[in-house]
């Protein structure tokens, strides 16, 4: 670790890595550009089948993110950096030869991208825990997550762009790996295997990794995760429920609104995380309440302005909850559970991402309910995840990050 104010030239070229390593981190969801490509092309497939193709991805990296504990004692981060790139890019290799020929390749296709996409976040995570305090931690963690905001808003744009060439194309995204992989081999240095702490230099000492800050920590990225997804899922069909022929194009319009502010909660992540501590985090999932609930009473054109002002909100709340989980799970956690913690907290988070059309978008169905009660059920779920939050702070503690 590094205590100096200044970032060295070592944490300097590892912030490259990083940083070129997670503006990939949401790359994955160009594919659903092309599921209305997939559904004409393979008629004989059930439409449910086709969509799995996307929804693949996201399982997988489930998968990707505890397969991250099991990697880091055998693989030093450097090759855990590689593998995760090679997996992303065979995939975009299979999907783009095969899009036209084969639904079973495109699920393995799936398979890989979903595994890569799934490590890039714990893998990154233990990364600056393992380079990077204090005030340098809070600023890495800030670009990190402006890097990944900054992806998920220009991916989609170049992938509407290479649908347009034709539509198997869009797996081209998944080639530029292969530049952030030349960063990879000449910027990331190789470094020991992570091992566990030893007593007297013999047997490893047992890490306590569940504490009860992480189990709420854990809770609360699930439930996020799947309200958060309820509006990224919904946003289209909102706007049409108005009455927008370019419905898709406001939706497009709110994911700049949403990512704007992710990126402005990342930038003042360090003011937070000084002035309030561990219970910003809390304060993001309020706000994601806040904003759900502001969703679901937007049923006419002249409210479109407040579908903004949630989008807003809720694009501030989790990126503050998001981004200052990793500056607070390793100062939290004990030496040696830090991959642990970051694996299980990031794919509790994917989980909830997932689960949503089964938990929520199935039931409401059931209920006979439309858009808005999926988005009233989320609030109200979100409500009661902001209640628990509050009720454990004092588990999880309400340290500060100092200059």
């Amino acid at each position: 670790m590094h205590a100096a104010a200044k970032r060295t030239a070592l944490q300097a070229r590892i912030a490259i890595a990083i940083l070129s390593l997670n503006a990939l981190a949401l790359s994955k969801n160009v594919i659903s550009l092309i599921i209305a490509d997939l559904i004409k092309t393979y008629p004989e497939y059930p439409v449910s089948t086709i969509q799995l193709i996307f929804s693949t991805t996201t399982g997988m990296a489930v998968v990707g993110s505890l397969l991250c504990i099991w990697l880091e004692k055998r693989m030093t981060l450097k090759s855990m950096s590689m593998l995760t790139l090679i997996s992303v890019l065979a995939g975009g290799v299979i999907g783009f030869l095969c899009a036209k020929t084969s639904v079973p390749l495109l699920f393995l296709s799936s398979v890989l991208i979903g595994i890569g996409m799934g490590l890039i976040t714990p893998l990154n995570g233990i990364n600056i825990a393992n380079h990077f305090e204090g005030a340098e931690l809070v600023r890495m963690n800030a670009q990190n997550s402006v890097a990944a905001t900054v992806g998920s808003v220009v991916f989609p744009l170049i992938g509407g762009l290479l649908v347009a060439i034709d539509w198997p194309c869009v797996y081209w995204i998944f080639f530029l790996t292969i530049p952030v992989m030349l960063i990879t081999v000449i910027v990331q240095p190789r470094e020991e295997i992570q091992c566990l702490p030893r007593k007297n230099g013999s047997e490893p000492v047992k890490v306590k990794v569940w504490s009860p800050a992480l189990i709420c920590w854990v809770i609360e990225s699930f439930f996020a995760g799947l309200c958060w997804m309820v509006y990224q899922s919904n946003a289209s069909s909102l706007f049409q429920s108005l009455g927008f022929e370019n419905y898709a194009q406001m939706a497009s319009y709110g994911s700049f609104v949403f990512a704007g502010l992710n990126v402005i909660a990342a930038t003042t992540l360090k003011v937070f995380c000084r002035k309030f501590g561990k219970p910003c985090m809390t304060g993001g999932i309020v706000l994601m309440a806040i904003g759900l609930f502001m969703l679901a009473v937007c049923k006419s054109v002249s409210l479109l302005w407040l579908i903004f002002v949630a989008t807003a909100v809720i694009g501030f709340g989790f990126g503050i909850f998001k981004s200052a989980s990793f500056v607070f799970l390793p100062i939290t956690l004990e030496k040696g559970a830090t991959s642990r913690g970051f694996s299980y907290f990031n794919a509790a988070n994917v989980l909830g991402n997932f689960l949503t059309p089964y938990l929520i978008t199935s039931t409401v169905a059931r209920m006979g309910g439309t858009i808005y009660t999926r988005y009233v059920l989320s609030a109200v779920i979100c409500t009661a995840l902001s209640i628990f939050a509050i009720a454990t702070q004092k588990l999880k503690g309400t340290e500060k990050i100092a200059d």
